[in-house]
């Protein structure tokens, strides 16, 4: 009698295991891919993003539907470039007839081998050639990290690359792109859909944090702050702006922005030009006032005036 019983305790705890770590997986599944989620922010405009139970994973993509064709703004990591596709045909039932990529990053160009088969991959000139060849920039594990790119793929090249301006042909819906040089990258593109109603920076613009430069790829504080110069002058008070990562924000948002870079940029060259190191001067830090609501985002302080300290050394 002893053994069934201990055949099915043995049988009941071996179930109970199995669901314990069927469980775990799903949720190490979760917290990997994360759960995608599609919201309509303007008419024919919506935003897709990944996230896990802690944070962001990737991007954000931006899709435009525009009678039987849709225009998509980043494709994602590759980890997630399938999962956006089947949710793009999923969601609109219709193929993706353009993508661009705000600039080379991974998170925004990295799902491009899985839209080439029917779109048209768009970007800057110099997104193009960065791709191509093996290059150093900054991991995706942090702004002060290093990493060494190898070439990508033909097929995860875009398609097509362009110089300073480019119109899209999307009927019912106008967009046009622009190219603001030496900024998050050397090779970012703005997109203004609908005349500016909505805009897409990618990485110009990170909301409630300091931006993110890539000195490695030309990127500068001082090309961070001619395009959002830019951009205000050319949108209306309703205008919403998406950036690269984080909800979207408002016109007054990205004034104020502008104003806390604008600030903080002074501030570390002024002590440039009292003769203070880098290390110096990350270790006296900003002014409280300067700084208090943008602690805590993706770039700390001592990495941002990092940023600014290469981005004001004279360039080789």
């Amino acid at each position: 009698m002893k053994a069934p019983f201990f055949r099915r305790k043995f049988f009941k705890i071996s179930a109970i295991v199995i669901v314990i770590l069927g469980a775990l997986a799903v949720a190490a599944y979760d917290f990997i891919l994360g759960h995608s989620s599609n919201r309509q922010i303007a008419e024919n405009v919506h935003l897709v993003q990944f996230r896990n139970l802690f944070d962001q994973i990737g991007a954000n993509s931006i899709v435009i539907e525009a009678d039987d064709r849709l225009a998509l703004i980043d494709t994602q990591l590759p980890l997630q470039a399938r999962r956006l596709k089947n949710l793009l045909q999923a969601d609109f039932g219709k193929s993706v007839a353009y993508a661009v990529n705000t600039h080379w990053h991974p998170d925004h160009s990295g799902g491009n081998a899985s839209f080439t088969d029917g779109a048209v991959i768009i970007a800057h000139k110099n997104v193009s050639a960065v791709l191509s060849r093996p290059h150093l920039g900054i991991a995706l594990t942090g702004p002060g990290s290093r990493h060494e790119f190898k070439a990508v793929p033909a097929e995860a090249l875009p398609t097509e690359s362009y110089g300073g301006r480019r119109a899209l042909d999307q009927s019912a819906v106008n967009i046009e792109l622009v190219h603001y040089p030496n900024a998050h990258t050397d090779g970012d593109t703005v997109l203004f859909i609908n005349d500016g109603a909505v805009v897409a920076m990618g990485d110009i613009v990170w909301p409630g944090g300091f931006p993110f430069i890539d000195t490695h790829s030309g990127g500068s504080y001082q090309g961070v702050l001619a395009a959002i110069d830019d951009v205000i002058s050319r949108i209306g008070a309703d205008a919403l702006i998406v950036p690269g990562h984080g909800d979207p924000i408002n016109k007054q948002a990205l004034m104020q922005y502008r104003a806390m870079v604008e600030n903080t940029t002074a501030a570390i060259r002024s002590q440039m030009s009292a003769g203070l190191s880098l290390e110096e001067i990350q270790s006296a830090g900003l002014a409280d006032d300067k700084t208090f609501s943008w602690q805590g985002g993706f770039v700390t302080e001592p990495e941002w005036i990092r940023m600014v300290y290469e981005s004001s050394l004279p360039q080789s």
